[in-house]
């Protein structure tokens, strides 16, 4: 779980730091912090905290950096089950 949110906060980051590029940079924002309040023990936990950082994922489309961390979230929510 800590590797996840200091991925988190990673994104975080890289997210303020390319906002220029991102489309929607508030509402990407929001969903991080909504992904960061989900129970990952949780099927409807792991379920919502996905699909979430799978819409920041294709408003960040074009932005490697992003696109890679978010990836790796993804994946590693997979491991929580």
């Amino acid at each position: 779980m800590k590797e996840f949110f200091a991925l988190l906060d990673r994104i975080r980051q890289e997210l303020a730091a390319e906002q220029g590029r991102v489309n929607d940079y508030q509402q990407c924002a929001v969903l991080l912090d909504l992904t960061a309040q989900q129970h990952l023990d949780d099927t409807g936990g792991r379920s919502a905290a996905r699909t979430m950082l799978e819409r920041i994922r294709a408003k960040c489309d074009g932005i490697p950096g992003l696109v890679s961390l978010l990836t790796s979230a993804l994946s590693l929510i997979a491991t929580f089950a």
